[in-house]
C-alpha cells in the first residue's frame, strides 16, 4: 500500500488530514488578501492530485519513468513504497506541487501543475500541448517535458485539471530586490543569495538564448507572455556558474504577421520586433516578486543582445537557413538609425493594450533604451 504525505512549501511543514490547515481554502496567488480564495481548501487540491496520480494504477506515473525504467513501470504499483506532495506556491495560473515518488531503489521528483483558478483553467490544455510541441520540435531542454494531463477529483467531487512534468531539481524564482537592483534568489536554503554581477549578466544573457532558441524563424512563432515577475524562469546557482530554465510556455503565436512569401526580407523584418521585443521586455520584473514594476540595470541590455545572437546561432544549426545568418542579421540591424529602431520599438508596443501596466513603465524608459541597444549594435562585430 503508497503511503501518501502532503506538505506546505517544504518537508519542514507537513499537512495532516483534517487539520487547520487542511480544511483552509487556498489563497487565490501569492498576491491575494485573506479574503480573496478559491472555494477550494487545501484537503481538497492534494486529494486531487493524489486522485490523479492512482488513476489506472499509477499509469501517469509509469508514463513518465525513464525508458531505462522498463522493469519499476512493470512492477507499478508494487514499486512505488511512498509518495511525498508538496504545495510550492499560489501563482495566478496553477499552484504547482513538487512530488516526490519514493521507488524501491531510488527516489525521482516531478512537478504536478493544477489549475484551480479560472485563468488557469483557461490556459493549461494550450501549455500543456505547445510544451509538447516545443518538446519534440527543438532539440533543446530548457523547458520542462511533460509526461501526462488530466483531472484530479476533490473530496467533494470538484475535478481540477492539472499535467505532469519534469521538476528542475535545486532552480529557485529570483526577482530583482532593494534600491540597488540586485538579484535576489528565492532559495531558504542559501539564505537568499544575491547574484554577482558576472551571475547576473549570465542570467540575462540566458533568458535571451533561452527565448530566441524557441523562437521560429519560418513561422515567426515566439513564446509570450512570459515575466520575470510572474517567476516564469528559474534559475539554478552552483560552483560552476548558473543555469536558467523556463517553465511556462502559455502562447506561441507569430510576433509579426505577414502576408504572402516569406521571404528573406519578410525573415528579418520579423527577426527585427522580436529582438526588439525581447530586449525591452527582459528588463522588466516585479520588486521582490510582489512589489511594483522594476526596470533592470543597463547591463541587462548588453547580455540580452549575446544571448539572443548565442540563441541565433543554435537555432540555425542544421537547419534550411544559413549558418551565416547571425551575421546577415547584425548587419541588417546595422542599417538602422537610433531613430528607425526608436520608431519600430515604440510601433511594437502601441498595439498592446492600454491597460497593461508596463506600457507607461516601458514608454517612460524606450528612448534611453534604444540609445544604449544602439550603441551596442554600431560596436558588434561579426561572427560574433
Amino acid at each position: 500500500m503508497t503511503e501518501f504525505k502532503y506538505y506546505l512549501y517544504d518537508i519542514e511543514n507537513p499537512v495532516l488530514e483534517n487539520s487547520d490547515i487542511w480544511k483552509k481554502f487556498l489563497p487565490v496567488n501569492r498576491f491575494s488578501e485573506r479574503s480573496e480564495q478559491f472555494s477550494i481548501t487545501h484537503g481538497d487540491y492534494f486529494s486531487a492530485i493524489k486522485d490523479f496520480l492512482i488513476k489506472d494504477r499509477f499509469q501517469y506515473l509509469a508514463q513518465a519513468l525513464p525508458a531505462d525504467f522498463e522493469y519499476q513501470k512493470r512492477k507499478i504499483p508494487e514499486n512505488i513504497k511512498s509518495v511525498n506532495i508538496v504545495l510550492e506556491k499560489h501563482g495566478e495560473f496553477y499552484h504547482p506541487a513538487r512530488v516526490d515518488v519514493q521507488l524501491s531503489n531510488i527516489e525521482l521528483s516531478f512537478v504536478i501543475n493544477a489549475a484551480v483558478s479560472h485563468n488557469g483553467k483557461k490556459c493549461i490544455k494550450q501549455e500543456y500541448n505547445l510544451l509538447n510541441i516545443l518538446g519534440k520540435k527543438f532539440p533543446f531542454s530548457f523547458v520542462p517535458e511533460v509526461y501526462a494531463a488530466g483531472t484530479g477529483l476533490t473530496l467533494t467531487g470538484n475535478e481540477i485539471p492539472m499535467f505532469l512534468g519534469t521538476w528542475f531539481k535545486g532552480y529557485c524564482e529570483f526577482h530583482i530586490s532593494g534600491k540597488e537592483k540586485k538579484i535576489m534568489v528565492w532559495d531558504s536554503s542559501r539564505s537568499n543569495p544575491v547574484l554577482s554581477l558576472k551571475q547576473t549578466q549570465d542570467l540575462y544573457r540566458q533568458a535571451a538564448m533561452i527565448l530566441t532558441c524557441y523562437y521560429d524563424l519560418e513561422t515567426f512563432a515566439h513564446i509570450f507572455p512570459w515575466h520575470h515577475g510572474a517567476g516564469d524562469f528559474i534559475v539554478h546557482i552552483s560552483d560552476k556558474g548558473i543555469k536558467l530554465k523556463l517553465i511556462t510556455v502559455r502562447n506561441y503565436e507569430p510576433v509579426l504577421l505577414v502576408e504572402g512569401d516569406r521571404d528573406e526580407r519578410a525573415v528579418l523584418e520579423a527577426l527585427l520586433v522580436f529582438f526588439l521585443h525581447l530586449s525591452i521586455h527582459i528588463r522588466i520584473d516585479r520588486l521582490d516578486g510582489v512589489g511594483g514594476l522594476a526596470w533592470s540595470d543597463d547591463l541587462a541590455v548588453k547580455a540580452g543582445f549575446e544571448g539572443f545572437f548565442q540563441g541565433l546561432k543554435l537555432q540555425v544549426m542544421d537547419s534550411i537557413f544559413p549558418e551565416n545568418m547571425p551575421d546577415i542579421f547584425l548587419k541588417y540591424l546595422k542599417a538602422f538609425s537610433e531613430k528607425d529602431l526608436l520608431e519600430t520599438a515604440e510601433g511594437i508596443f502601441y498595439d498592446y493594450p492600454s491597460h497593461a501596466p508596463e506600457i507607461p513603465f516601458i514608454r517612460q524608459n524606450i528612448k534611453s533604451h534604444i540609445n544604449l541597444l544602439g550603441n551596442i549594435i554600431n560596436s558588434a562585430s561579426f561572427n560574433m
